[in-house]
């Protein structure tokens, strides 16, 4: 009798810091496997200048998986993070109240991110619970906060984040989880009211 295969998925991000660029977060899988790397793109020209100057900015970050696709994700307001591939098909939104919601483009709910009510067993880090649309408990998510000495307006409040679900994630589960990653690393964007 064969084993039964593992069909759980773990996503890990690391944020990366070079030299000269801006930070970028390497996604693995448990196995240790290249998933996607995620990087920080502004606005160019003359119209991203002012829109920086101004303030009104949008948050726009690339996502080049290891498969050969790409995953954008990209907000202006607190209300929403858009998510799309690269041709420009939509793949959902994640929605950002008093905890964050990801919808699919297609109208149905595919997670709520809500905080752990359980305290942290690591001081440096928080979990929130990944929800099915019912309520469910149907996996966790990890940050790891940066503990730089000495912080930098370069460095990122979150240095590691872990994605766990006890399934096999499908192609727009794993875009959302990836966008989630990126929006809360790259973004700095919080996925619940209150302290973080």
């Amino acid at each position: 009798m064969s084993a039964l295969p593992n069909v759980s998925t773990t996503i890990e991000g690391r944020v990366e810091y070079a030299a000269a660029d801006a930070p970028k977060v390497t996604f693995r899988t448990g196995a240790g496997e290249l998933l996607a790397v995620a990087e920080h793109r502004t606005e160019a020209g003359v119209r991203g200048r002012l829109a920086n100057l101004l303030g009104s900015a949008r948050v726009r970050c690339r996502i080049s998986c290891s498969d050969g696709s790409t995953v954008w994700i990209e907000s202006k307001d607190a209300a929403w993070t858009r998510v799309h591939r690269g041709d420009g098909v939509s793949v959902g939104a994640i929605l950002h109240a008093e905890t964050a919601t990801a919808v699919a483009s297609t109208g149905g709910t595919l997670f709520h991110f809500v905080p752990d009510p359980a305290p942290s067993p690591v001081p440096e880090s928080s979990r929130l619970l990944l929800l099915d649309q019912s309520g469910g408990e149907v996996g966790c998510l990890e940050l790891a906060h940066a503990t730089d000495a000495a912080p930098d307006a370069n460095r990122l409040a979150i240095s590691g984040i872990r994605v766990s679900v006890p399934h096999r994630v499908d192609r727009v589960e794993r875009d959302i989880l990836l966008a989630a990653c990126v929006d809360m690393t790259l973004g700095s964007r919080s996925y619940f009211a209150g302290p973080r």
